[in-house]
């Protein structure tokens, strides 16, 4: 009813079950005419309200904040086809200073960097068209340490998708 997707039908909305839900959605053929059946303006009121004002994103209501629910949030939004400069304002400032000084991304400032998050990271700020303010030279040498397979070769598919040659090396 808030217009988010719980992970199940009595569970409460949470941006990443929206995400989930809206991908799977997604991946159908044709979408299953589906998306097309989503109440957009309750999806969007529900992620702006989920959105702080330091640009960053709780994933429930009252909920953890952590790069998570950047990504999930602006990528759902992105699905629906209701990405608003509203709704990322901030959101890429906010995620750059998630990046640690190895290069990678961490769930929040001040963290740790993760493979997962910095998948996190990498991706909020492709969808933000904001790919070359991260600090690349030290994301290329956390990718080349890290051992969190799945979310690295996404990392690299990103950088090499939409970084100039000479950036990559």
């Amino acid at each position: 009813p808030d217009g988010g997707f719980g992970g199940s039908p009595k569970h409460s909305s949470h941006v990443a079950s929206t995400f989930a839900a809206l991908s799977a959605l997604a991946s159908l053929p044709d979408n299953g005419g589906f998306l097309s059946k989503i109440r957009k303006q309750s999806l969007y009121d529900y992620l702006l309200a989920r959105r702080q004002s330091d640009g960053s994103f709780e994933l429930h209501y009252e909920g953890e904040v952590d790069i998570r629910g950047a990504y999930c949030a602006l990528a759902s939004a992105a699905i629906a086809g209701i990405l608003s400069k509203e709704l990322c304002e901030g959101v890429a400032r906010w995620v750059l200073q998630c990046q640690t000084y190895e290069g990678g991304f961490g769930g929040e400032i001040g963290a740790e960097a993760h493979g997962a998050y910095t998948y996190c990271g990498v991706a909020t700020l492709a969808l933000l068209d904001e790919k070359g303010s991260m600090d690349i030279l030290r994301l290329k040498v956390k990718l080349q340490q890290v051992c969190q397979t799945f979310s690295i070769i996404h990392d690299l598919a990103f950088v090499f998708k939409y970084l100039p040659a000479e950036v990559v090396g």
